[in-house]
């Protein structure tokens, strides 16, 4: 994941979760601006808690719908919009030359 920027990345909890998890873990720790969304055919409760207490944001229940997997990423989106912070706009004009410009002429 460091050659190229990942923003979000999505697991397949199935058919083994527990090996799953200790992955999920090293990536949420190594990368923490990645939004994780796991889905698994599984809705057992401690499985979710757990993938939700090692970083997963969206626990998507398999077979998965398209709208929630639409609104998912919409409130993801929103999140990541809302926490940039503020930065500066530096404008900067030439004060001679460009398109239209006379050049001054030189005796």
């Amino acid at each position: 994941m460091n050659q190229f920027r990942v923003d979000v990345l999505f697991v397949n909890l199935d058919p083994n979760p527990e090996a799953i998890l200790p992955l999920i873990g090293d990536v949420a720790a190594a990368h923490h601006n990645l939004v994780i969304f796991a889905a698994s055919a599984s809705s057992d409760g401690p499985l979710i808690l757990k993938v939700m207490r090692l970083g997963v944001k969206e626990f998507l229940p398999k077979p998965m719908d398209e709208t929630a997997l639409g609104e998912a990423i919409r409130r993801m989106t929103c999140n990541r919009v809302e926490n940039l912070s503020q930065g500066k706009l530096i404008t900067v004009l030439g004060t001679a030359g460009g398109v239209g410009a006379l050049q001054p002429q030189g005796p």
